[in-house]
């Protein structure tokens, strides 16, 4: 699985990178048919936006959380909300085989 970071609007620090990289590790690890995740920060004067892209075979899921103090805050905001919709899909595939 490919784990891409990228900052919008400013230049982020190694151990901002390195915490998103092991957020989107995570979701690689509840769901193992991932197979891209894009990470894009953006700061907007004091709000930051966490934009995460998981792209499962065939399939694309978004997931964006913002918070006004802490980039960390939105990441995990915005990977829960992609790990929501996995879920989701997911259980909607389980129930369609019964």
């Amino acid at each position: 699985m490919s784990i891409e970071v990228v900052a919008r609007n400013a230049k982020i620090h190694s151990s901002l990178q390195d915490y998103a990289r092991a957020q989107a590790d995570k979701l690689s690890a509840d769901f193992p048919k991932i197979e891209n995740v894009h990470v894009v920060l953006d700061f907007e004067g004091r709000v930051y936006r966490a934009q995460v892209v998981a792209q499962p075979r065939g399939a694309q899921v978004v997931g964006v959380g913002e918070h006004e103090e802490n980039v960390q805050t939105a990441i995990d905001e915005a990977i829960e909300k992609v790990t929501r919709q996995m879920r989701k899909q997911r259980d909607k595939q389980v129930e369609a085989r019964y």
